[in-house]
C-alpha cells in the first residue's frame, strides 16, 4: 500500500509542476495540453484569474467581417420574406376583389335573363290562353280549392296561404267593428282573410267575364240585333267597367273590408245572372238559325224537284189527249281516270324523287364553284353534319342537344363555328346547301349501323329526323328524295337495281339498315325534343311521314313481283319495328295483309331465294307465326321509351 500510495504521489507532484509552467508561460509551445479557451462567465474575480486568448488584429477583422455579412444577410432575408408576404397579400385581395366582381356580375346576367324569360314566358302563356278563353262553352264558376291559383292581386294577400272559405252574397254585419268600439282580433290577420276572400270572389269574377265575354261573341252585333240582346251588351260593358275599377282597388292595395267584398259579390252575382240571360239568347238565336236554314233547305230541294220534273210556270201543262212528252236528262260525262298499276305508280314516284335530287343538287352552285366562298361553304358543312354525326342514344341530352343545333340553323339563328359566323340570310344558297348536307348526313350514318347492337342509334336518328321534319317540310322532302334515288327498293321499285352484283352480302347489309332506319321513322309518333326545347308550347305530336308511309310501302310489296333478297328484307324490317303502330291503325286490313303474305308471298320467297339468304326468310316466318298465334306485334326492345326521356 505504501508503495502505490508513492506512486499516485508522484503522479500528482508531476501534474502540479506541468500546471505551473503552463500558468507561468514557461511551457514549451509542444506541450501536449490545449491551451484554455477564454472563460464568459460574469464573475470578474474569474475573468481576472483566468488568462486571455491573444487575437491578431486581422482575426478581428475576419471576424468582423463575418458578423457584419451576417446580420446583412439575415436582414436582406427579413425584408424579402416581408416583400414576399405583401405581395401574397395583394394577389390574393386582387384575386378576391375579382372574384367578387365575376360573382356579382354573373348574378346581374342570370337575374336579368330570368326576369326575361319569366316575361316571354308570361307572354306565351297569355297568347295561348288568348284562344281558349274564347271558347263558347259555359263553365261552371270556380271553386274555392281552384281559386288559390297565385296571381299578381295576390301578393297583397300574404305569403301563407290561408284557408278559404267560400264567398257568400250578403256580408256579415257582426263582423264589421265601428271606429269607436274596440278592435279584438290583430288587424293584420282580419285584413288578411279579408283579402283572400276579395281575391276567390275577383277571380270568380274574372272567369264567370271571360264565358260572358265568349258568349256575346257568338250573338247577334249590337247594330244588327234585337232590342233585349243589345240592351245584354250594354249591360256588359257597364258591368267590365265596374270590375275593372274593384280590379284597380284590389291590386293597388285600396280598402279591403266587408262593404268591398259585398260589391265583389254583387258583381259576380250579376254577371252570373247576364251569363244565363246570354245563353238563352243564344239558344233563341240558333233555333232561329237552324230554322232559317231548314227552310231555305226546303227551298233548295223544291227547286231541285222542279227542275227535275221540268214544270214551270210559264209552261202549260199537256192535255189528257195529248201524250206528256218525258224530260230529257242532261248527259253528263263521265270521265274515266287511267288504270295505272302499281309497277308504273313506283316508276312515276321514282322518276318524280330524282328529278327532285338533281334540283337540289344544283340549288347551291355558287358555293360549290365561286372560291371565294370557300370558307363560307366549309363552315355551312361543318354546322349542318356535326349536330347528326354527335346524335347518340345513351343519354336523352346527346339527342337533345344536336337537334337544337340543326333546329336553330335551319330557323335562321347565327351559327358559331371554328372558322366564321354565319347565318341562313348571309347568303340564299346556305339553306339549300344545308338541307341537301343533313338529309346525305343522316342517310349515309343510319347506312353505317349495320350490326344488331348499333340499332338503338337508328331510333335516336329516326327521332331527330322526324321532329326537324316536322318544323321544316321541304327538308323533309329533301331527304325522300336522296332516299328514294339511292334506294328504290323502299319506294319499293325494282328497275334500278338495289344490290351490286361485285359485293351482294354488303349490299344488304346496307339495305337491312336503311330500311331499319325507314322503319323507325314511320313509327315515332310523339314529339319529345321540341317539348323539352320549348315546354311552354302546345305541337300537334304527328309524324310528316307515319303509318301512311308503312302501309304504302307494304302495300307496294304486295302488289309487285318478287326480287330476290331485298323484298324480304325490307318486309320483315318493317313489320318487325313499325308492324305495332300499323297493326294499331289498320287493324283488320293489316291482319289480311298478314295473311296474304304467309299464305302467297312466303311460298313464293322461298321458292326464288338461294340457301345462303335464307336468313331473313326463315325470321319473317318466325315473325308471321307469332302474329297469327298471338294477333299481336311487339314494340321493338330498342326503342326510346318514355322512361329515357324522363332522364
Amino acid at each position: 500500500m505504501s508503495g502505490m500510495k508513492s506512486g499516485w504521489d508522484e503522479q500528482l507532484e508531476e501534474c502540479r509542476s506541468r500546471l505551473g509552467r503552463i500558468l507561468s508561460k514557461d511551457s514549451p509551445k509542444n506541450t501536449l495540453l490545449p491551451r484554455l479557451r477564454p472563460s464568459f462567465s460574469d464573475d470578474e474575480d474569474a475573468r481576472a484569474t483566468l488568462p486571455t486568448a491573444s487575437t491578431s488584429p486581422a482575426d478581428d477583422f475576419r471576424r468582423s467581417i463575418k458578423v457584419t455579412s451576417s446580420q446583412r444577410a439575415a436582414e436582406r432575408t427579413r425584408l424579402w420574406q416581408e416583400n414576399d408576404k405583401e405581395r401574397q397579400a395583394k394577389i390574393l385581395a386582387e384575386a378576391e376583389r375579382r372574384l367578387k366582381e365575376a360573382v356579382s356580375l354573373r348574378i346581374e346576367e342570370e337575374n336579368a335573363a330570368n326576369a326575361e324569360y319569366n316575361l316571354q314566358r308570361m307572354q306565351r302563356e297569355e297568347q295561348r290562353q288568348q284562344p281558349r278563353r274564347s271558347e263558347g262553352a259555359v263553365r261552371k264558376a270556380e271553386t274555392p280549392e281552384r281559386a288559390s291559383i297565385s296571381l299578381a292581386p295576390s301578393r297583397a294577400i300574404g305569403a301563407s296561404s290561408p284557408e278559404v272559405e267560400e264567398p257568400s252574397s250578403s256580408t256579415d254585419s257582426g263582423e264589421q267593428s265601428s271606429p269607436s268600439e274596440p278592435v279584438t282580433s290583430p288587424p293584420a290577420q282580419e285584413d288578411n282573410c279579408k283579402s283572400a276572400e276579395i281575391f276567390n270572389c275577383l277571380r270568380g269574377l274574372q272567369k264567370t267575364m271571360h264565358d260572358l265575354q265568349a258568349v256575346l261573341q257568338n250573338l247577334p252585333k249590337p247594330e244588327t240585333a234585337s232590342p233585349e240582346v243589345r240592351q245584354t251588351h250594354e249591360r256588359y260593358k257597364t258591368l267590365i267597367a265596374e270590375a275593372n275599377v274593384l280590379f284597380r282597388s284590389f291590386t293597388q292595395g285600396g280598402l279591403r273590408n266587408s262593404e268591398m267584398l259585398a260589391q265583389v259579390v254583387a258583381r259576380h252575382e250579376e254577371t252570373k245572372a247576364l251569363l244565363q240571360l246570354a245563353n238563352a239568347q243564344l239558344g233563341t238565336v240558333s233555333h232561329i238559325k237552324t230554322k232559317g236554314a231548314e227552310a231555305e233547305q226546303r227551298a233548295k230541294l223544291a227547286q231541285q224537284q222542279e227542275r227535275k220534273l221540268d214544270v214551270r210556270p210559264e209552261q202549260k201543262i199537256p192535255q189528257p189527249s195529248q201524250p206528256p212528252q218525258s224530260p230529257q236528262k242532261p248527259e253528263v260525262e263521265v270521265k274515266k281516270e287511267p288504270v295505272v298499276s302499281t309497277e308504273e305508280r313506283a316508276r312515276n314516284i321514282y322518276e318524280h324523287y330524282a328529278e327532285k335530287t338533281k334540283q337540289v343538287r344544283s340549288s347551291f352552285p355558287s358555293l360549290e364553284s365561286d372560291p371565294s366562298l370557300k370558307t363560307l361553304k366549309s363552315a355551312v358543312l361543318f354546322a349542318s353534319s356535326n349536330p347528326i354525326a354527335i346524335c347518340s342514344a345513351n343519354s336523352p341530352m346527346e339527342v337533345i342537344e344536336p337537334f337544337r343545333k340543326a333546329f336553330f340553323l335551319l330557323r335562321g339563328a347565327e351559327v358559331d363555328t371554328n372558322s366564321i359566323k354565319f347565318r341562313l340570310s348571309d347568303h340564299p344558297e346556305i339553306v339549300h346547301c344545308a338541307r341537301y348536307n343533313m338529309a346525305k348526313k343522316f342517310i349515309d350514318l343510319a347506312v353505317m349501323q349495320t350490326e344488331e347492337k348499333n340499332e338503338v342509334k337508328l331510333f335516336a336518328l329516326a327521332t331527330f329526323i322526324t321532329e326537324l321534319w316536322a318544323c321544316d317540310r321541304e327538308f323533309g322532302e329533301t331527304f325522300l328524295a336522296l332516299l328514294f334515288t339511292e334506294y328504290p327498293v323502299l319506294i319499293p321499285y325494282y328497275g334500278k337495281p338495289s344490290i351490286k352484283a361485285d359485293n351482294v352480302e354488303l349490299s344488304l347489309k346496307k339495305i337491312g339498315a336503311i330500311s331499319k332506319f325507314y322503319a323507325a321513322i314511320m313509327q315515332t309518333d310523339r314529339t319529345f325534343l321540341l317539348r323539352r326545347l320549348f315546354p311552354t308550347k302546345v305541337f300537334e305530336g304527328r309524324n310528316p311521314h307515319g303509318a301512311e308511309g308503312g302501309w304504302e310501302l307494304l302495300a307496294g310489296l304486295a302488289n309487285q313481283d318478287i326480287e330476290v333478297g331485298t323484298t324480304v328484307l325490307v318486309l320483315r324490317n318493317t313489320l318487325s319495328i313499325a308492324g305495332w303502330l300499323l297493326k294499331k291503325y289498320y287493324e283488320k286490313q293489316f291482319s289480311k295483309l298478314l295473311i296474304y303474305v304467309s299464305r302467297h308471298m312466303l311460298p313464293k320467297i322461298r321458292e326464288r331465294t338461294p340457301k345462303e339468304l335464307m336468313g331473313p326468310v326463315e325470321r319473317l316466318n318466325e315473325l308471321m307465326e307469332t302474329y297469327h298465334r298471338t294477333m299481336t306485334i311487339a314494340v321493338p326492345e330498342n326503342r326510346l321509351s318514355d322512361d329515357f326521356w324522363q332522364q
